[in-house]
């Protein structure tokens, strides 16, 4: 979601203070019993960035999101997801669109490339899948003096069974990972510049509840600071 991922995000598990992986699940279900979609729901998190070590620095933010809507989008049937942002004294309003088909939610996001490629729908979260790749580019332009590479790779696995603390409570949820590399380089006679970014990003759905907690953290990225952000479940209403 987030807004949709700051995403965008196996090298390693992370562990967090209210988190604890056990054994994958066998049982695959729907996933709308993990994330309910009666008009009216309502879900509050916090948002955190998160520093290197993975410690809360600050909050940016308290959103509200409700689901507003049903329609049929970009081909698929979907929910009006609204994101009401509270950042000090302002509110801001997001819009995103998910559609849930059996096993598998997507959301719609419009990745779109240079050379003309296109993801319209992101699957995010599949309880009958264990490993999928959302998209994998490589695009190399040449010029007479410019050379400019891009590479992408987004890949998703379908993790344990965690346990959440949510208010004195132990909500048991299904965890969904996401993989984000990202390098691009441009050489020129006189230099060669570059990006290298890798990070991951941890989703944790409840049935009955929805999304309870998600964490994404930098692995790396060269030539800048690396950081994270959280956002963990305050309260919900399911109508």
């Amino acid at each position: 979601m987030r807004y949709y991922i700051y995403i965008l995000f196996y090298i390693v598990a992370l562990f967090f203070i209210s988190c604890n992986s056990t054994t994958s699940p066998t049982d695959f279900g729907f996933m709308s019993d993990y994330y309910p979609t009666s008009i009216g729901s309502w879900w509050k998190y916090e948002n955190w960035v998160l520093d290197s070590n993975g410690t809360r620095t600050k909050m940016i933010s308290i959103d509200s999101i409700v689901v507003e809507d049903t329609l049929y989008f970009q081909g698929k049937n979907a929910f009006t997801i609204a994101t009401y942002s509270k950042r000090g004294d302002t509110v801001i309003k997001f819009t995103n669109y998910i559609a849930l088909e059996n096993s598998k939610i997507y959301a719609y996001l419009n990745l779109t490339y240079s050379d003309g490629y296109s993801v319209p729908w992101v699957k995010f979260a599949d309880l009958s899948s264990n490993n999928w790749i959302i998209v994998e580019k490589n695009i190399i332009r040449d010029t007479l003096s410019i050379r400019t590479e891009f590479y992408e790779k987004i890949s998703c696995s379908k993790g344990g069974i965690v346990d959440f603390n949510f208010k004195n409570q132990v909500l048991k949820t299904q965890e969904f990972i996401t993989d984000y590399i990202q390098r691009t380089q441009t050489v020129t006679p006189n230099e060669t510049t570059g990006t290298d970014m890798e990070s991951i990003n941890q989703d944790l759905y409840c049935k009955g509840v929805g999304l309870v907690h998600s964490n994404y953290m930098m692995l790396k990225n060269v030539g800048f600071e690396r950081q994270g952000y959280e956002t963990t479940l305050i309260d919900y209403y399911i109508k």
